[in-house]
């Protein structure tokens, strides 16, 4: 006898299909059949240390109360634009269910276990739980996810609702998403949705062979690992996929908190020691940010082309990720690596932003004080 919810899930979502053997670009696709076009998302690589590692330090600055707070925060806008991404409407409430194991065996894949198992009990009340989750494994913060599967809670009943994170990582995670709970954050959903260009912005557009490595390559080629319930690692390091919104919702909240340069000055230092563990040890600066660019084109982030002019580097990003938030993020990230490959302080002169061209051009210089 035929499944009926399942018959009607599969009528409206198919199998999602990753798009990784094109420099620059990661894409995950998923179609329908069901009123609605295909969605895509354009995904980019972090490392897990930098994530976890802000999040240390940001509770070291303002307490775990108010860090706890600020990533509910983060939690809850990511969740709810997570699903956004997709129709951007409400589901029929019968395919509740199906819809939401459907979205944890997606993040299960990509090691984020803090829903290996849901509970779904009366009065609209779910329980997620699991274990030894990225990122919160090392932080031992679990409002993200909290906030995360608040926000996803939200979005699929279309009303308002909250999470409390009972977690205890890496060993077990508890959390538990109740209409009661009063910790009342109405997420903006007018300031989430994708820009209406987002597609033709972070889509390639020519078959040109670029001399630079895809992420199909580094698989191919054994330099990304992928262990045991699909948890990528480049080298040594974890590496975590996040849809290209993402960072900037973690930036914005930051910015919301009033804590605009601590984000920037931590998250830089945490990247200089990150790209530190992976570096290839050469005097050849060429080399050495031959190597960090091309690494960051195969996870995603841009094709990478760079010169000197005397000690200025110029760099420039060809089809960066774009969105509606700000990519400052990532350039943080990127002092950081360059400060590491170059062994050296670099800071940040001039960023031009070209969307219409898919660019962005930042240039650096070396502080006055650095040897």
């Amino acid at each position: 006898m035929i499944n009926i919810k399942r018959y009607i899930f599969e009528k409206l979502f198919h199998p999602q299909v990753a798009i990784i053997n094109r420099p620059g670009f990661i894409l995950s696709k998923t179609s329908r059949r069901y009123g609605h076009h295909a969605s895509i998302k354009r995904q980019i690589f972090y490392f897990e240390d930098i994530v976890s590692k802000l999040q240390i330090e940001t509770i070291n600055i303002i307490g775990q109360k108010e860090a706890s707070r600020l990533w509910y925060l983060i939690g809850k806008d990511v969740g709810y634009r997570y699903l956004l991404m997709g129709s951007g409407k409400k589901p029929p409430y019968f395919l509740l269910d199906q819809i939401l194991q459907y979205i944890v065996t997606n993040l299960n894949g990509a090691g984020l276990t803090f829903a290996k198992e849901i509970i779904f009990e009366k009065n609209d009340v779910f329980i997620f739980k699991g274990n030894n989750n990225l990122v919160c494994r090392q932080s031992s913060l679990g409002d993200n996810f909290a906030g995360f599967a608040a926000g996803i809670i939200s979005f699929l009943l279309g009303k308002n609702v909250e999470a409390k994170c009972y977690c205890k990582c890496p060993n077990n995670c508890k959390i538990i998403v109740d209409p009661s709970h009063t910790i009342t954050y109405i997420v903006d959903a007018e300031k989430l949705k994708p820009i209406k260009n987002y597609a033709s912005l972070n889509t390639p557009t020519t078959n040109e062979n670029y001399d630079f490595p895809a992420f199909s390559k580094l698989i191919a080629f054994d330099k990304i690992a992928i262990q045991k319930e699909g948890v990528f690692y480049l080298d040594k390091l974890v590496i975590i996929p996040y849809e290209i919104g993402i960072s900037g919702i973690i930036n914005q909240k930051y910015d919301e908190f009033g804590l605009s340069k601590f984000i920037g000055t931590v998250t830089k230092e945490i990247s200089e020691k990150t790209w530190n563990q992976i570096k290839i040890q050469s005097n050849d600066k060429k080399q050495n940010l031959k190597f960090l660019f091309n690494t960051l084109t195969a996870l995603g982030w841009g094709i990478f082309r760079h010169k000197f002019e005397d000690d200025i580097i110029e760099l420039t990003i060809k089809s960066y990720p774009i969105s509606r938030f700000s990519f400052n993020f990532e350039i943080y990230q990127l002092n950081g690596f360059i400060n590491s490959a170059l062994d050296n302080k670099y800071e940040i002169i001039k960023i031009d932003t070209n969307e219409s061209n898919k660019s962005i051009k930042i240039r650096f210089k070396p502080l006055k004080d650095s040897s």
